[in-house]
């Protein structure tokens, strides 16, 4: 008869006080490319900067419905970036264009 062999110890359980470093990408992206921003729904952790980057010819604006934020005038190339720490959806558009529209959802 072979002999049994117990189980191996499971590993420890990790320490709660442990420090854990996690990289978080705070930092996202909109594009306004052809009378259009893009992503047009974009979704994101509350702390992120949002950066609106002009890709066009047109300048455009990137402007709250409830007035909370406003890129003000973004010429061909230009950025402007907003912090969103608050959870929430922030609906926006262009004051130029008003059929550009977007939205921004704070988790």
């Amino acid at each position: 008869m072979a002999p049994t062999l117990a189980p191996a110890p499971a590993s420890p359980p990790p320490d709660a006080d442990a420090d854990v470093d996690v990289d978080v990408d705070v930092d996202a992206e909109v594009a306004i490319v052809d009378f259009a921003f893009e992503p047009t729904r974009l979704e994101v952790a509350a702390g992120t900067t949002v950066t609106w980057t002009n890709r066009g010819a047109a300048p455009h604006t990137a402007t709250a419905d409830d007035g909370t934020f406003d890129t003000g005038q973004l010429d061909a190339g230009s950025t402007a970036s907003v912090a969103f720490d608050t959870a929430g959806t922030y609906a926006y558009a262009c004051l130029f264009h008003p059929e550009m529209t977007g939205v921004v959802v704070v988790v």
